[in-house]
């Protein structure tokens, strides 16, 4: 039997700082995350204040044609190391961000589990493609959007 399960592990450095990465990604990821991720079409902040566990927003993505809407949780933060959410509604997701320096530049993991429901395991081939180039698609926006800046 296939596993629920689809993860995509994808991994960048960047020509910025751990101090400026960390900054970009984490502490302003409600101001930035739709610069690096165009398929999301909505995202707010539902908690209000500055990032930290428990803060909870809401996302609509528009991926190959296929709309979806989930609210998630940050789970987990770690100054200048991690930032993690997880989902909150269905389908099931959680994702982390992982800095490390790497001289004067940054190293950022990007790690994404999705776990599917079991009326979409006939689907699990296809849509395990489409996180995989998603992942890919994410730490590439990311690399561009901050050695340029």
């Amino acid at each position: 039997m296939k596993s629920r399960l689809i993860h995509s592990h994808h991994k960048t450095v960047v020509h910025r700082s751990l101090e400026d990465v960390y900054q970009f990604v984490a502490v302003d990821f409600f101001r930035n995350y739709r610069r690096w991720s165009p398929e999301v079409s909505e995202l707010e902040q539902i908690t209000a204040g500055a990032m930290r566990v428990g803060v909870t927003g809401r996302q609509v993505r528009h991926d190959h044609g296929y709309r979806s809407e989930a609210t998630f949780r940050v789970t987990r933060i770690t100054p200048l190391l991690e930032l993690r959410f997880a989902s909150i509604t269905k389908p099931e997701f959680d994702v982390c961000y992982r800095f490390e320096p790497v001289s004067s530049n940054t190293r950022i993991h990007f790690d994404f589990r999705l776990r599917l429901p079991l009326v979409m395991l006939p689907l699990h081939k296809r849509i395990a493609s489409i996180v995989d180039q998603s992942g890919s698609r994410v730490v590439g926006n990311l690399r561009a959007l901050l050695d340029e800046s």
